[in-house]
C-alpha cells in the first residue's frame, strides 16, 4: 500500500460514560487474519466469561447477543487494555434493536459509534495491535505514521448508506479502466468492492494462470505468485466532489493488497462485486502496514513507521 443466515437477536448499546482525561489503549486479536477483535467481559449479561468484540467501521454502534429479545437495564462492560493498569469500564444502557446474525459482539469504531461521539477519536494502530481511544491527533501523527505519509480523508454526512462516505476516482492499471463513484466504509472479508466490468478484468488474469479453467475458484486460487506479478495496481483517488478531477490525496492498492497468500502457492482474492455500480465498499481494517485514525468527520490513512 502506497500512499499518495438464521436469525439472532441481537441489542444496541448506548453509552452513558465519562470524557478520558488520556488515550486508552486496548489490544486487538485477530480470530481470523480478516477479523480483528478486542478482549472484554459483559458480567451482567455473560458473567466473568471473557467476551470478543469485533470491530467494525459499519455505522452499526455496538451489537450484543441475547437470546431472549428482551430489554436489559444498563451493564457495564470491562475491556482489558494494553498498558493501562486496571479495567477500562463502560457503563452502558442496552436495548434490542434488529434481528441480525453475526459470529462476535460486534463494536463500532466508524464516526457514528459512541466511542467517537464520546471520545472523538479512535486509532487503529495495525502495526503495534493498538486501538487506541481519545487520543490527539498530533499524538497518532507522530507515534503510529511515517513521515510525509500521512493522507487526511473528510467524510460527507450521510443522510442515507447510499450517500457514500467520500467521492473517489478508481482506476484499474496505470492506464486501465476508470470510474468515478462513492465509497462507503464496510467490514466483512473483502478490502473492495468494485464494479463488475472491473473485476472481470482481474479475473481473467487469473483464469489465464490456472493449470485448469474448468472450475476456477477466486477464494483460492494457484500459480499466485506468477499472477500477482501480472495484476495491476488499483489506484483509489479522493476526490473534492462527485465527478471531479481534483484529487485531494490517493491509495494505490497493490496486488499484494488485494490477495492473501494461504500457503502452498496458493492466493485468495479480496475484492468482490459492488451491489450498487456506482457505489464501493471498502474495508481499511484489511490494509497491511497502513494505520487509520476515524473521528466523526474524517479518516486518516498513513504508513507504518515500523
Amino acid at each position: 500500500m502506497n500512499m499518495v443466515g438464521t436469525a439472532n437477536c441481537f441489542l444496541l448499546l448506548q453509552m452513558f460514560i465519562p470524557i478520558l482525561s488520556v488515550a486508552t489503549r486496548l489490544r486487538i486479536e485477530w480470530l481470523s487474519p480478516v477479523t480483528p477483535v478486542v478482549r472484554g467481559s459483559v458480567p451482567g449479561v455473560y458473567g466473568s466469561e471473557s467476551q470478543y468484540f469485533e470491530l467494525s467501521v459499519n455505522r452499526t454502534d455496538w451489537l450484543i447477543a441475547y437470546a431472549n429479545g428482551s430489554t436489559i437495564t444498563t451493564q457495564e462492560i470491562a475491556f482489558f487494555p494494553t498498558v493501562d493498569s486496571g479495567l477500562f469500564n463502560l457503563s452502558s444502557k442496552m436495548m434490542q434493536h434488529f434481528m441480525v446474525s453475526l459470529p462476535h459482539i460486534g463494536m463500532g469504531i466508524a464516526r457514528n459509534g459512541p466511542l467517537l461521539r464520546v471520545y472523538e477519536s479512535v486509532d487503529f494502530i495495525k502495526s503495534r495491535n493498538d486501538l487506541v481511544i481519545g487520543s490527539t491527533e498530533e499524538e497518532f501523527v507522530n507515534s503510529a505514521c511515517a513521515p510525509g505519509s500521512v493522507l487526511f480523508v473528510p467524510l460527507h454526512r450521510p443522510r442515507l448508506i447510499m450517500d457514500g462516505d467520500a467521492h473517489v476516482n478508481i482506476t484499474v492499471g496505470a492506464v486501465g479502466h476508470r470510474v468515478n463513484m462513492k465509497i462507503i466504509l464496510v467490514s466483512g472479508p473483502r478490502l473492495l468492492t468494485l464494479p463488475y466490468s472491473m473485476i472481470v478484468t482481474i479475473k481473467a488474469i487469473i483464469l489465464a494462470g490456472q493449470m485448469s479453467q474448468e472450475s476456477v475458484n477466486y477464494s483460492s486460487f494457484s500459480n499466485c505468485e506468477s499472477i500477482r506479478s501480472q495484476l495491476p495496481a488499483i489506484s483509489i483517488s479522493f476526490a473534492q466532489t462527485l465527478g471531479s478531477d481534483i484529487s485531494i490525496g490517493q491509495l494505490d492498492v497493490t496486488s499484494e493488497d488485494y490477495t492473501r497468500l494461504l500457503g502452498d502457492d496458493h492466493c485468495e482474492l479480496l475484492l468482490g462485486n459492488s451491489l450498487v455500480e456506482s457505489v464501493s465498499g471498502f474495508n481499511p481494517l484489511m490494509l497491511e502496514n497502513v494505520n487509520l485514525r476515524f473521528t466523526r468527520n474524517s479518516t486518516f490513512f498513513c504508513d507504518s513507521p515500523f
